[in-house]
């Protein structure tokens, strides 16, 4: 049995697999293509985005990616940093309207930038703007057994993840050493 986490090797094993069947084989990107890289500058005009510090999510914009917490975040950090940092989500999915409401009712439009799904082969240009990558996972039974791939991307391509500590993620981001944790 090949499980990507050591969290679902442990789920299998409490399921009744013998431990000695389970081997944990990590996800993992092609670090050819994934691997730091300078700013695409004309994304960046484009966007509108400046030289401010971009914080950026590229992925599913699904409830349990913790989205709102972070538009939740950003509401905090302006009071102090302004207009010095701009975020960046790009994706879909179907909590798309909740995380647009959340900007709203923060009153955070300039500080968003909500792209929508982008072909996959375009991710780098993308990242290429980022500076700072949140993965604010909830605490639900997928995000404490799987491990998205979207981090690896981000490492490969030397930025800076901020997560939060559900098990998968902890198994290759250790605070303040691959990135920073904070509670779930």
């Amino acid at each position: 049995v090949i499980t990507i986490t050591g969290a679902l090797k442990d789920e299998l094993i409490e399921s009744g697999v013998a431990e000695s069947k389970i081997s944990v084989v990590p996800n993992g990107v092609d670090t050819d293509r994934f691997q730091p890289r300078p700013a695409d500058e004309s994304l960046q005009t484009k966007l509108n985005i400046g030289n401010r510090v971009v914080i950026g999510y590229i992925g599913s914009i699904v409830g349990y990616e913790g989205l709102v917490d972070l538009a939740v975040a950003v509401a905090g950090l302006c009071p102090e940093y302004g207009d010095s940092f701009h975020v960046l989500v790009v994706g879909d999915g179907r909590a798309l309207p909740e995380l647009e409401a959340a900007v709203e009712a923060h009153r955070l439009e300039s500080h968003f930038t909500i792209i929508g799904r982008i072909p996959h082969s375009e991710a780098e240009r993308y990242y290429s703007l980022i500076d700072i990558c949140p993965f604010p996972r909830k605490s639900v039974p997928v995000c404490e057994v799987v491990s998205p791939l979207k981090p690896f991307e981000a490492m490969a391509m030397g930025k800076a993840i901020v997560v939060s500590n559900v098990k998968p993620l902890q198994e290759f981001v250790k605070h303040a050493q691959t990135g920073l944790v904070f509670p779930k």
